[in-house]
């Protein structure tokens, strides 16, 4: 019921011919991340003081600030998300640009993030060699900057910027 009226939204998961064990099950987002802590009964302060609830909203905003410019009609893009059934990687947000490859994001609720952060998308770009366009963490700090080829550390607020 919450898909039909557009409450939530399912991600699918990603698969590749070469990647093996993927998982390809769907991953939820609430559309509108002010509803989802509403319906938590969650405020600012409870969200900020826990971290795996915050990293979680966070997730969920960046999708939704993404989410005009993915499903636009003249949008050559498709968003997904990427677990391996071990668990040993996992990317948040992978976009894949039809004929020209795929843009990985890590949301991460840091100020100061580094390639640790990032090693998800390293992998990935190991992995998929020229179909790997960028990787970016997405954090909470002021300022951008690069931590590994094709790989970038973006504030959050980067997504407005033009």
């Amino acid at each position: 019921m919450l898909q039909e009226i557009r409450a939530i939204e399912l991600v699918p998961g990603w698969s590749a011919n070469h990647l093996s064990r993927l998982r390809k099950s769907a991953k939820r987002y609430v559309v509108d991340t002010a509803l989802a802590a509403t319906a938590l009964g969650q405020d600012l302060k409870s969200i900020a003081s826990n971290g795996d609830l915050l990293g979680n909203v966070l997730d969920n905003f960046v999708l939704s600030q993404l989410r005009p410019e993915i499903v636009s009609p003249s949008s050559n893009l498709q968003a997904f998300h990427l677990r391996k059934e071990s668990g040993r990687h996992e990317v948040d947000i992978l976009i894949e640009v039809s004929g020209k490859g795929v843009l990985a994001l890590e949301v991460n609720a840091t100020a100061s993030p580094g390639i640790a952060d990032a090693r998800h998308l390293v992998w990935l770009k190991n992995q998929l060699g020229e179909r790997f366009i960028a990787g970016a963490v997405m954090h909470t700090g002021p300022a951008p900057f690069l931590l590994e080829s094709k790989v970038l550390a973006l504030p959050i607020y980067t997504i407005w910027n033009q």
